[in-house]
């Protein structure tokens, strides 16, 4: 059963053992790495689509860019969603349980970077 602190701003806190928080942290960094290898590896090869007339004429190269762009951009809010994360971890707000309105998570860039992107891969992948 987990633990729940309550802090003196109101908030509610999940109560981490320090491995776990390490953890988290380990996997974050991960995650970020991967979104790193997505973006650089996806935006040249849509870039070399854009500016070359030549790979614009084949089909099978516009697809080609349309799934580099879906990667590219997965892996872009992949970076931004852990830094968000990490940024959290790090500033001692990572562990509050709380409501999160729809108005906050439409405003929250991370988090729409990351469920558009998240669509748009498993859509056209």
């Amino acid at each position: 059963m987990p633990l729940y602190h309550n802090r003196t701003d109101g908030q509610v806190e999940l109560v981490v053992a320090p491995e776990v928080l390490y953890q988290t942290m380990r996997e974050l960094y991960i995650y970020c790495a991967e979104g790193i290898v997505l973006a650089t590896v996806n935006i040249p090869i849509l870039l070399m689509v854009a500016f070359f007339p030549v790979l614009r004429k084949e089909k099978e190269m516009i697809m080609v860019a349309g799934i580099s762009f879906a990667d590219g951009f997965h892996g872009v809010a992949l970076i931004v969603a852990a830094i968000g994360r990490i940024s959290l971890i790090t500033s001692g707000n990572g562990e509050i349980i709380s409501t999160i309105s729809s108005a906050y998570s439409f405003l929250n860039g991370a988090a729409q970077c990351r469920d558009r992107s998240e669509g748009i891969v498993g859509r056209y992948t």
